[in-house]
C-alpha cells in the first residue's frame, strides 16, 4: 500500500471537494488512492458506490465518514441522505407555473418523491402546490429505501418541522410566493408557519399532507398508479445507482406511468452529459425510454458548468 507523505495527507483531507483546484493532488489521488479504495470497496443497495455499513477495510488516511456518506472510487465522499428546502438546480416558480398549466385537478395526481431523504423537497413541493392549487386537498407519497430516514422523518412530523425566520421568507421567495407591499413578516408566513419569535414550524396542514414509506425505487413501478397521471420526483441520487439497473427501471417506469405524467430529476444526474466522473447518463436514458424532456423554461439547470441548457423535467 502506498502511503501518502503527510504534506500530500493534509491538503488531502483539506481539499478532497476541490480537485479542480488542485490539478497534482487529482492526479495523485487517480494512480494512488483510487486502485486502493476500489479493491476495498463492497456494493451497497443500489449496486454500485458503497454506503457506511458496507465499506471494507479503508486506507486510514482517507477522510473518515459521517452518517449517510460513502466514498466514491477516487476516495472523495459523496453525501447519500443529503437534501434541501427549494433545492436551487430547479426553477421551482416555473415549475410551479408549469404544474398548474399541466394539471387541472391536482387532487386526481398520484405524487411521488422517491429518494427522499429527510424530507425538505417533498415539504417544498408540498408548499408550491398548496399556493398555486388555493388549499386544494393533494397527498405526497415519499419513500427513501432507509428505514431508519423514513423513521426519522416521521418522528419529525410528530415533534415539528422548524426552520429559522430568514429560511421561511427565503422558502417562500424561492418557490414565488411573493410578499404584498407593506405585509408584515407574521402575516406573509402565517398560511405557511406558526412562528414563534425567529422560529417557524411549518403548519402541520403542510406536514399531514406527505406521507413517508420506505421503498426501493427500482423495485416499486408496479405499485405506480396506472389510472391517473403522476409527478414523480426522483432527483439526484441516480449517480448512485448502477447504469445497468436504471436503464431497466427507466424502461420499466415508462410502461408504468399513465399518459401524462412527468417524471423531474436534479443536476447531479446531469453531470455525466458534462464527463464528470461520478455522475449518470440518466437523462438519456429517460429519453431512449420514449420521455421527452420538455422544451420550455420549467425545469432548466441554474448552472452546470456555464451553461443552463439542461433540462431535469421529462413527460409521458
Amino acid at each position: 500500500m502506498n502511503i501518502i507523505p503527510v504534506k500530500i495527507n493534509k491538503i488531502y483531507k483539506d481539499t478532497y471537494k476541490c480537485d479542480s483546484k488542485n490539478p497534482i493532488l487529482a492526479k495523485y489521488k487517480i494512480k494512488n488512492i483510487k486502485p486502493i479504495v476500489e479493491k476495498n470497496l463492497l456494493p451497497h443497495d443500489y449496486g454500485y458506490h458503497p454506503n457506511i455499513y458496507k465499506i471494507g477495510t479503508v486506507p486510514e488516511y482517507l477522510p473518515p465518514l459521517e452518517y449517510g456518506q460513502m466514498y466514491d472510487k477516487r476516495g472523495g465522499i459523496l453525501n447519500r441522505h443529503t437534501t434541501f428546502f427549494a433545492r436551487g438546480d430547479l426553477d421551482w416558480y416555473d415549475f410551479g407555473k408549469y404544474l398548474k398549466s399541466k394539471f387541472e385537478d391536482i387532487s386526481n395526481v398520484d405524487i411521488q418523491c422517491f429518494g427522499c431523504s429527510t424530507g425538505q423537497e417533498a415539504y417544498t413541493l408540498a408548499i408550491l402546490l398548496n399556493h398555486i392549487y388555493n388549499g386544494e386537498p393533494f397527498t405526497i407519497h415519499a419513500s427513501d429505501i432507509d428505514e431508519r430516514t423514513i423513521e426519522h422523518d416521521k418522528e419529525k412530523q410528530e415533534t415539528g418541522i422548524y426552520l429559522e425566520k430568514i429560511d421561511c421568507l427565503e422558502l417562500l421567495a424561492n418557490v414565488g410566493i411573493d410578499k404584498e407591499e407593506n405585509q408584515s413578516d407574521e402575516d406573509y408566513l402565517g398560511k405557511y408557519f406558526v412562528l414563534s419569535g425567529n422560529i417557524g414550524r411549518i403548519c402541520p396542514e403542510i406536514v399531514n399532507s406527505v406521507e413517508f414509506s420506505k421503498k426501493n425505487i427500482l423495485t416499486s413501478t408496479d405499485e405506480l398508479n396506472q389510472t391517473k397521471p403522476s409527478i414523480v420526483l426522483c432527483r439526484n441520487m441516480w449517480p448512485y445507482v448502477n447504469p445497468d439497473l436504471y436503464r431497466r427501471f427507466a424502461e420499466k417506469l415508462y410502461k408504468n406511468l399513465a399518459e401524462g405524467s412527468i417524471v423531474i430529476i436534479g443536476n447531479f444526474d446531469c453531470l455525466g452529459e458534462f464527463g464528470y466522473e461520478n455522475s449518470s447518463d440518466f437523462p438519456n436514458t429517460l429519453k431512449k425510454a420514449g420521455f421527452n424532456p420538455i422544451d420550455r423554461g420549467a425545469g432548466v439547470l441554474c448552472y452546470i458548468g456555464g451553461r443552463n441548457d439542461k433540462k431535469l423535467i421529462f413527460e409521458k
